[in-house]
C-alpha cells in the first residue's frame, strides 16, 4: 500500500509462487521420489522436492507443480 495524492493505493505485486508454476528446471543429480536437491531457477538457488510418482534421472528435467516457501515441489518433466 502506498500513498498517492492523499489516497492509499494498493500496488499489484507479482505472485512469485504462481508465476513459477510449470517452469522447468534441470536437475544436476538424480532425484528419488520424495527426495530433494538444490537447483537454479531464475538466478536463485532453490530446494527442489520430487513429489511425483517416479524418480527423475540425473540431468533430467523437472516441472514445478507447487511452491512451498523456499521449496519447489517438482515432478518429472515431459
Amino acid at each position: 500500500i502506498e500513498r498517492v495524492d492523499g489516497a492509499y493505493v494498493k500496488r499489484n505485486v507479482a505472485d512469485l509462487a504462481n508465476d513459477l508454476l510449470r517452469e522447468s528446471v534441470e536437475l544436476p543429480a538424480g532425484l528419488a521420489v520424495d527426495g530433494s536437491c538444490r537447483v537454479e531457477l531464475r538466478g536463485s538457488t532453490w530446494t527442489a522436492r520430487n513429489v511425483g510418482p517416479v524418480p527423475i534421472a540425473p540431468g533430467g528435467t523437472a516441472r514445478v507443480v507447487a511452491v512451498d516457501g523456499i521449496t519447489l515441489r517438482v515432478e518429472a518433466g515431459n
